[in-house]
């Protein structure tokens, strides 16, 4: 298995055209990373990053997307792997996500007063496995 830890700048395609060694990876992980960078696609510079990542991608690399509930950000992604022709093993949309019993509020009291704000007690989710065949 490759681990490759490589920092690159999905707006800058200097930055992700001279660098080829992550495309080896067998496994590209984007916990909420979609949402980040969504709003920078103004151009299409994401989407070509996006074709890049997808297109040179090794055969058999798995792609694991974790995003907020949030149709805009899907639709965006689905749209993006679906054109590459990746194939969808395991998906959920909009997910309700509600945090185990153990996992209590009252033990971010700190954070509360430090952020001026409380913790979600639930959220939604979606997720995508993805291979490249």
């Amino acid at each position: 298995m490759n681990n490759v830890f490589q920092p690159l700048d999905v707006t800058d395609p200097e930055s992700w055209k001279s660098q080829r060694k992550f495309l080896q990876a067998d496994l590209f992980s984007m916990s909420y990373f979609v949402l980040e960078v969504f709003s920078l696609d103004h151009s299409g510079i994401v989407t070509k990053f996006w074709a890049e990542l997808f297109t040179n991608a090794k055969p058999g690399a798995l792609f694991l997307y974790i995003d907020n509930g949030h149709n805009d950000f899907n639709t965006y992604f689905d749209e993006r792997w679906q054109s590459a022709g990746l194939e969808l093993l395991i998906g959920h949309e909009n997910t309700r996500l509600v945090p185990r019993y153990s996992e209590r509020a009252s033990d971010l009291v700190e954070y509360r007063s430090k952020f001026g704000q409380s913790p979600k007690l639930q959220s939604y989710v979606t997720y995508r496995v993805l291979r490249k065949n």
